[in-house]
């Protein structure tokens, strides 16, 4: 397992003040995808063998924590800015070129795909 308290210090990525209060453990139940088996699969926590996994725990705690539409679109850019950055820091040329054009497509899915099981959780809360 990964210290994402770790990874989060060196790539300087942006975190809620909960993420800090949370253990590894309790970080690691959070990922990439909508969970549940077969949207784990289709959503991986990798990107090109890069695991990425820090970048979404941060945003799925960030959308747990927004209640305005405001909110869920400053979460989904702090989730491709942390991205990049991960990116930037892990990658050499070549792999940042395809690792770059992989955060946009996990950026666009949560804008447009992701704001209906946003806005569902919402709901049922």
């Amino acid at each position: 397992m990964y210290d994402y308290k770790a990874q989060a210090k060196e790539y300087d990525l942006k975190v809620p003040p909960d993420f800090w209060l949370l253990s590894n453990d309790e970080l690691n139940q959070y990922g990439c995808g909508p969970g549940g088996g077969m949207g784990d699969k289709l959503i991986p926590d990798t990107m090109y063998f890069l695991n990425v996994k820090v970048c979404c725990i941060v945003h799925d705690l960030d959308w747990s924590n927004c209640t305005t539409a405001l909110g869920y679109e400053r979460a989904n850019e702090t989730f491709l800015i942390n991205l990049l950055r991960f990116i930037n820091g892990k990658s050499n040329v070549f792999m940042r070129l395809l690792r770059r054009n992989r955060a946009l497509t996990y950026y666009n899915a949560v804008q447009e795909i992701g704001k209906k099981y946003w806005l569902n959780d919402k709901r049922t809360k």
